[in-house]
């Protein structure tokens, strides 16, 4: 199976993620120097939806810090997926989730519905891997991004028929 937009199995150079949650920030994390200097003059408490952005002395971004609150909930990275510029990420810090959850989050946040635009524009790509556990990824991403389709086509677009047809495609 083909890996959705939003995701590949390996690229040059990602930019790491920490995902931390606000217990954990409490507690002492480690971090890159520059990463924990940008958090720090940023006042970061690893709220909900916090983020930390630092980058190189040419612009590049070289680091992601994302709150994640008290809860452990991964649809809020969903949030960060939504807001990231294209280019490929990977997670460095888990933050208490487990990689399929985060994945699921990233993916609903990286969706973009784009079938009527004649330039789409390239989602953020979360590094996964290869394996059993990034096919699984993959498959739910795929369905997700599927079905937020279906639901968004008008339905001039999407009879019956068509509807048929992506669920014989399915099955």
């Amino acid at each position: 199976m083909s890996l959705p937009p939003s995701f590949v199995a390996a690229a040059e150079a990602p930019v790491p993620i920490y995902l931390v949650g606000s217990a954990a920030w409490d507690s002492g994390l480690s971090l890159p120097d520059d990463l924990a200097a940008m958090a720090t003059a940023q006042g970061f408490k690893a709220g909900s939806g916090e983020t930390v952005l630092s980058a190189t002395s040419d612009g590049t971004l070289s680091g992601v810090l994302y709150g994640l609150g008290k809860g452990g909930d991964a649809l809020a990275v969903a949030g960060l997926s939504a807001k990231l510029k294209a280019g490929a990420y990977e997670i460095a810090a888990q933050g208490g989730l487990d990689l399929a959850q985060i994945a699921a989050g990233w993916a609903d946040g990286a969706y973009r519905f784009d079938r009527y635009l004649s330039k789409a524009e390239a989602p953020p790509s979360l590094v996964i891997g290869t394996g059993a556990d990034s096919e699984a990824i993959a498959r739910e991403a795929s369905a997700i991004i599927r079905l937020r389709d279906m639901v968004n086509t008008p339905a001039e677009d999407m009879g019956p028929e068509a509807i048929e047809a992506q669920v014989r495609d399915v099955a």
